[in-house]
């Protein structure tokens, strides 16, 4: 019984678009152009014969011109290819011969689809023309259309040449052949020739297919339209169209290097733990290898915590990855910005493993962590084994800047946060652990900077009274006891909570910093003078910064008398320490030399000059200075008055608890180290232009 037929009529046709050339493509006998009438016009149709000739320009190694002869004309049957095209010869007409036209068209479509088989889809397409008399349909265009999905010799300018070929021939293409186009600029994109596509099919009604929707979305990343194609890709999940693995690498590989990684996260999380969603990888391990380690890799390098954290936990936890020691460095820097403790634990433990020996920016980074956690107990633990692990090694001995993290956290968190840092270090003593003096004056700094200089020169003075005086102090101790001066020498008895380090030149440095932001009564210079005579005391060797700050307290202006600043000056020039005087140390003395109208304010600026420094400016201000002249200072018994109240607050707070007889003449009596005897300059004060 034979089939039905069906009334095509102009409902058909706006129904269903595609219907003419479907019916037009297989087609046993020519079929008149009058006998149809496309509802949609893709382009301006022009008669023509059926000779098809396709010319474009393609990027190879080197810019090939083409043309692919594709024509049922006798004349055309021996044209070649371009001798540059290394081709496949077509299978011998034998073998071809077997076969029907069906049977030809299942062979190229089957070829099309197969990877790398460019040339073979020409030379089929040019076989059916040439030698079995076909005439050119949308299959044929179809399929060579596709076969520019080729990455090395396909190209979009090929496929824009066969579509014009089309509309010489007019030929109107279908759903399978816009595909085609789609899956050819996702390989080779172009933008422009991707609208006009997409605008045919809208025009014509056709509707894209899930591999259409990936296609379109791989196109997109091609040209960095980020957006559009998570646009397209959030509406295949809203319309629940299941998602190819390979689209999902896709996303994550491009976003990532575009540095989208919390994008890339949530696409990653979307595709291993939901099933609903993403019914072909429900379970995380079926994700691609290769992703892991990359995201990974990736997320560490930029210090994103949360890309980090999420890979961690899903897979090196659970011993799926191993990462590399440069990832296990990142991994540890970002768990150290995040205060993430537990993550780099986790890492340096990996890292300990492989290493043995750990660098000290992996210490530096575990205590990083343990500061930026607010727990400081552990990070001056962290501190205790580095020191330890350091041992003579100065490279691995904690300094200031290891503890910068420490000094951040400490000083934000005020008087009493230091007072409780302070408290931690003796449970940490009592473990058996060595406490480094790097922790010690990471408080003492802390304290210093925030303007509580009172609260660091007691922590001072608690931390040199517990420790074992000098054999010349003794001496001096046990004389002033004959003279009558009883003292409690139950501070020198070390006792157990005692703190057992000694202080050393950065000690000292810290605490002079903290005398230029002193907010309580007491006197900065008296303060100063009294750390000089420490470190003399303790036998403790200065360096070019203790001369500097000392310098810079001398020369503040609630002083009058500014002479010692010169002598620590001259005393650095003897010294060869001229030009290591910090560059904002030069400025304060000229700025202080022309309020004074000082004359060796040109001595200050000459030797700026000779060192290399820059005095421009400098110069418009001392001469503003200069023209303005001294402030109004308190009368001499004045001043005399609130220098004795400063010095009973200095017994007070500076010097007493038991100190001994030699902290009592801090007025003057403040000595320098003994190996290196000072040498008081002759300068004097000159007399200034009138």
């Amino acid at each position: 019984m034979s089939a039905p037929r069906i009334a095509v009529d102009g409902l058909w046709r706006c129904l269903c678009p595609s219907f003419d050339s479907i019916v037009l493509s297989r087609a046993r006998f020519p079929i008149s152009g009058a006998s149809y009438r496309p509802c949609v016009s893709r382009r301006t149709l022009r008669p023509a014969g059926w000779n098809l000739s396709i010319a474009a320009c393609r990027r190879q190694n080197s810019t090939l011109a083409k043309t692919i002869n594709v024509s049922n004309e006798e004349g055309s049957a021996n044209e070649a290819l371009g001798a540059s095209e290394s081709s496949s010869k077509a299978p011998p007409v034998e073998t071809w011969g077997a076969l029907s036209i069906e049977e030809l068209h299942d062979v190229l479509r089957t070829v099309r689809d197969e990877s790398g088989s460019y040339q073979k889809t020409i030379d089929l397409v040019q076989y059916l023309i040439r030698d079995r008399g076909e005439r050119p349909n949308v299959r044929h265009f179809d399929a060579l259309i596709r076969a520019n999905a080729d990455a090395e010799r396909g190209s979009a300018e090929e496929v824009e040449g066969l579509l014009k070929e089309m509309d010489k021939q007019g030929i109107i293409g279908d759903s399978g052949l816009y595909h085609g186009v789609l899956m050819t600029l996702a390989v080779h994109p172009n933008h422009l020739l991707r609208a006009e596509i997409l605008t045919e099919m809208k025009a014509r009604w056709i509707s894209l297919s899930p591999l259409g929707y990936h296609h379109l979305i791989v196109s997109h990343l091609r040209d960095r339209e980020y957006e559009l194609a998570l646009s397209v890709f959030y509406s295949l999940h809203h319309r629940h169209i299941p998602v190819e693995p390979w689209l999902y690498d896709i996303l994550i590989y491009v976003l990532s290097e575009a540095g989208e990684l919390s994008t890339a996260l949530s696409i990653l999380k979307s595709r291993a733990e939901d099933p609903d969603r993403n019914p072909l990888y429900p379970d995380p391990l079926d994700v691609s290898p290769g992703v892991w380690p990359y995201f990974l890799d990736t997320c560490a390098a930029a210090f994103d915590y949360a890309g980090v954290l999420y890979v961690w936990r899903k897979r090196v936890e659970i011993d799926y990855l191993r990462p590399s020691d440069g990832t296990l460095a990142n991994v540890l820097n970002t768990a150290a910005l995040a205060g993430d403790p537990t993550l780099a634990t986790s890492a340096l433990k990996m890292l300990a493993d492989r290493k043995g020996e750990l660098p000290t920016s992996s210490y530096e980074a575990m205590l990083e962590a343990y500061a930026t956690a607010k727990d400081v107990t552990n990070a001056f633990r962290v501190l205790c084994i580095m020191g330890k692990a350091g041992g003579e090694s100065t490279s691995k001995t904690p300094s200031s800047a290891t503890t910068r993290p420490l000094f951040k956290l400490l000083r934000d968190e005020g008087p009493e946060g230091i007072v409780d840092a302070w408290k931690a270090l003796k449970p940490l003593q009592e473990e058996g652990k060595e406490i480094p003096i790097a922790a010690v004056n990471v408080i003492l700094e802390a304290a210093a900077s925030s303007g509580e200089l009172g609260l660091a020169m007691r922590l001072y003075k608690e931390l040199v009274n517990s420790q074992p005086a000098p054999a010349s102090t003794t001496e001096q101790s046990d004389s002033s006891t004959v003279e009558g001066t009883v003292r409690p020498n139950t501070q020198r008895q070390t006792s157990r909570k005692a703190l057992r380090v000694r202080p050393d030149t950065t000690t000292i440095n810290v605490l002079l910093q903290g005398c230029t932001k002193i907010r309580s009564s007491l006197s900065p210079k008296r303060t100063a003078m009294y750390l000089a005579s420490e470190m003399a005391r303790q036998g403790i060797r200065p360096d070019e910064l203790t001369y500097d700050r000392l310098i810079l307290v001398c020369l503040l202006e609630q002083y009058q008398d500014y002479e010692d600043a010169f002598r620590y000056l001259e005393e650095m020039m003897a010294m060869g320490w001229r030009e290591r005087v910090r560059n904002g140390t030069w400025h304060a003395t000229a700025r202080r030399c022309a309020r004074e109208r000082d004359g060796r304010v040109d001595t200050i600026l000459e030797t700026m000059d000779g060192l290399g420094l820059e005095t421009g400016r400098l110069r418009n201000v001392v001469r503003e200075l200069w023209e303005t002249g001294p402030r109004e200072r308190p009368s001499a018994a004045q001043d005399e008055v609130e220098v004795g109240e400063d010095d009973g607050m200095a017994v007070d707070v500076e010097v007493g608890d038991g100190m001994e007889g030699s902290t009592g003449e801090t007025g003057n009596g403040s000595q320098p180290p003994q190996d290196e005897q000072p040498v008081w300059g002759n300068l004097r004060r000159k007399p200034g232009p009138s």
